[in-house]
């Protein structure tokens, strides 16, 4: 039986690719390929070195919704919508 496959790309640190793999691709049926391997050149290929922009605001908001969740009267909304 032939099945339609999908390319997709995946980015992000090497050493987390065990954890993306196991959370959301196991379920799957997959077959994974070294991008190196599928490129014709890398000559203009370099790796991303920046740092998340959102990492500390994300860090800071973390906190503030864990110190908001040990009072007993606050908890997290499922949904929040622009206009609210």
């Amino acid at each position: 039986m032939i099945v339609k496959m999908k390319f997709i790309t995946l980015t992000g640190p090497k050493r987390d690719i065990d954890r993306v793999t196991n959370d959301y691709l196991s379920k799957y049926e997959i077959q994974l390929e070294n991008a190196l391997s599928e490129l014709k050149t890398v000559d203009n290929l370099k790796p991303f070195t920046d740092t998340n922009p959102y990492k500390k605001p994300l860090e800071r908001a973390d906190k503030a919704a864990v110190f908001r969740l040990k009072k007993k009267h606050w908890s997290l909304r499922k949904s929040i919508s622009l206009n609210k």
